[in-house]
């Protein structure tokens, strides 16, 4: 827990000191398209290949 908490102190105040800002709406868009198109990607990947798990597609 003490680990935490000095983590959420030095995150804020690293943000505070650098005026660094939250990211924009336009980031967490794409952060989305990313991960929904790269979650079926990678479950073919997964299911084509053989080396990884036993058995038929």
């Amino acid at each position: 827990m003490k680990r935490f908490i000095a983590g959420l102190s030095t995150g804020y105040l690293l943000t505070s000191l650098f005026s660094i800002s939250a990211p924009s709406i336009t980031f967490w868009f794409w952060i989305g398209a990313i991960f929904i198109l790269s979650v079926p990607v990678g479950y073919a990947w997964y299911r084509m290949n053989d080396d990884l798990h036993e058995g038929d597609f």
